[in-house]
């Protein structure tokens, strides 16, 4: 196993979902040669259960609602002016769009385009070979002869 291989499939080997013990196995042993990755994260998953859950200071949530009602009742103003000329430069281009639609369009009657000979019908088959182009004017003969019937 290399350590890419390693690092990619950890978190698959610390759940405990390799169901292949041939897999497990080749994980214990590559433990040694990553061994520095292993211990950090043993460690790290350690401290997060010894520890209570992190609540955060008493002065937290009156902090922030100051903060927020201050950036809401005065906006920095350096930031209004880019994201108002970015909408009126939005505008300006969805106008310009639908004149020049408006003006440019052609209006002739665009004829569809038929192939010059009609496109070969694919079949595939299960063996050698595997696929094959057949004549579909064929196809729709033998189908209009089906109706017949």
């Amino acid at each position: 196993m290399r350590c890419s291989e390693f690092l990619r499939r950890y978190s698959d080997f610390r759940d405990e979902t390799i169901d292949d013990p041939h897999g497990r196995r080749r994980f214990i042993v590559h433990i040694s040669v990553c061994a520095r990755y292993d211990e950090v994260i043993n460690r790290g998953v350690a401290l997060l259960r010894a520890s209570n859950e992190i609540e955060p200071s008493a002065s937290f949530r009156p902090s922030l609602a100051r903060q927020l009602a201050a950036a809401i009742l005065h906006p920095d103003p350096l930031f209004a002016v880019p994201v108002r000329l970015v909408g009126s430069l939005v505008l300006a281009a969805s106008v310009a769009v639908i004149v020049v639609e408006g003006v440019m369009r052609d209006t002739r009657e665009v004829e569809p385009l038929q192939p010059e000979r009609p496109i070969p019908m694919v079949q595939a088959h299960p063996r050698p070979p595997f696929v094959t182009f057949g004549d579909p004017r064929g196809v729709r003969r033998l189908r209009q002869a089906s109706v017949d019937h």
